[in-house]
């Protein structure tokens, strides 16, 4: 007898990454096959892979632990709120060793208001393998539309985040998180990369994006809007930095913010003024490093006050810009101390810019440059006559380490 040829058949052998997918709407998921995704308890939404998977839109609630790569939280009656006592978790565990860091999207957040800069009733605290607690703050009040970053060493086995909401019943209180699990890729020392079998390209570009290492908010478009954590009241005891990506042949960026769109704690005065620098800037602050009118010297660090200006004690607000090099890096501090009469936060507007760039200043005359990046303490400043040149070293700001 002839031998019979067998042809396998490509479903049999076609095999697609996991990977993060879009249903056209307004919500991301990870593409599965359906089978996958209904033993999954998901949603079955739009086509991925090249038609070979479906992206499947998963959600939980209270007590559960999950390893998908995209998933969505939310309190048990959603979009109906909550009143009752209740603690409710979520565990990511992370079995992906290419997972380097999770993306919480607030996309519904209404929990108690703090009082007097303090989340002493609902709270989310968020905890993770490898992490300090104080690295990643305690959050309570109106955060919608909000985003934390939260890193896990890729070195840590096993590795998880633990996502809690504590409610009591002296209010009503909702969310709806979206959970993304990120992969870095390429690794940097030996450019490693990820591969995997398939006949057919990747399910889809990835969505989400890895923020630098330490950033809590990470921004990537042109133009956008930055919100303190509960704008309108700011919490305590806050420490974290906001970085925004660097788009090509761009080379200044543009910060405003409307009279009532800013307010952090300012030493001295409390007229509704503009405080600039570290004396008028000594607790709470929000450091635009290299700001000024154009970008150019004189510039400083520390913004606070009643208004955003790049003058001292102004009334009213003005743009500050930057053309500090490398990464552009806010950082924003809050001490222990509550002011009822600073309690907004910030409301910043940036914009980037490729136009003006060179420098109006051919010379070193009274100028201060401080640290471009934010990320050192040690501000170095240089100050310039006719006869010398002599270095300044000021050392009165705190370190931030990226």
């Amino acid at each position: 007898l002839r031998p019979t040829l067998l042809r396998p058949s490509i479903f049999n052998i076609v095999k697609f990454s996991n990977d993060e997918c879009y249903d056209g709407g307004n919500q991301s998921g990870t593409c599965y096959t359906p089978l996958e995704c209904k033993a999954f308890g998901g949603s079955a939404t739009a086509m991925c892979a090249n038609g070979y998977g479906t992206c499947c839109i998963i959600s939980k609630s209270c007590h559960n632990t999950t390893s998908q790569k995209v998933v969505y939280f939310k309190n048990p009656s959603y979009p109906s709120t909550d009143n009752q006592q209740n603690f409710c978790d979520l565990t990511i565990d992370i079995k992906d060793s290419d997972i380097c860091q999770i993306r919480l999207d607030f996309l519904d957040f209404q929990l108690d208001p703090p009082k007097e800069g303090q989340c002493l009733g609902d709270k989310l605290t968020i905890s993770a393998s490898k992490q300090a607690t104080s690295t990643i703050p305690t959050l309570c009040g109106l955060n919608r539309n909000s985003h934390i970053y939260i890193n896990v060493p890729q070195d840590t086995i096993p590795r998880s985040v633990s996502i809690l909401f504590v409610t009591n019943s002296e209010g009503p209180y909702r969310w709806h998180l979206r959970i993304t699990q990120i992969e870095c890729i390429n690794k940097l020392g030996n450019r490693q990369q990820k591969s995997f079998f398939s006949f057919i390209p990747p399910a889809s570009l990835k969505i989400s994006v890895p923020a630098p290492p330490h950033c809590l908010q990470y921004y990537t478009a042109s133009t956008g809007v930055i919100e303190s954590f509960n704008f309108g009241d700011y919490l305590n005891n806050l420490d974290y930095a906001i970085c925004i990506e660097r788009l090509p042949d761009t080379c200044k960026v543009i910060f405003t913010a409307m009279d009532n769109e800013w307010s952090i704690e300012k030493t001295g005065t409390s007229l509704p003024s503009s405080g600039v620098g570290d004396e008028q800037c000594k607790s709470d602050y929000l450091m635009i490093s290299g700001g000024s009118e154009t970008g150019d010297g004189p510039t400083y660090d520390r913004y606070c006050g009643k208004r955003l200006n790049f003058e001292k004690d102004s009334q009213i607000s003005k743009p500050v810009i930057t053309k500090a090099n490398g990464p552009i890096v806010l950082r924003f501090h809050s001490d222990q101390y509550y002011k009822s009469e600073y309690k907004e936060g910030f409301r910043l507007h940036f914009q980037q810019e490729n136009n003006n760039c060179v420098s109006r200043t051919n010379t070193f005359s009274n100028l201060y440059f401080h640290s471009p990046s934010a990320l050192n303490s040690n501000s170095i400043g240089i100050q310039s006559n006719n006869e010398n040149t002599r270095v300044v070293r000021r050392s009165n700001t705190k370190r931030l380490v990226l």
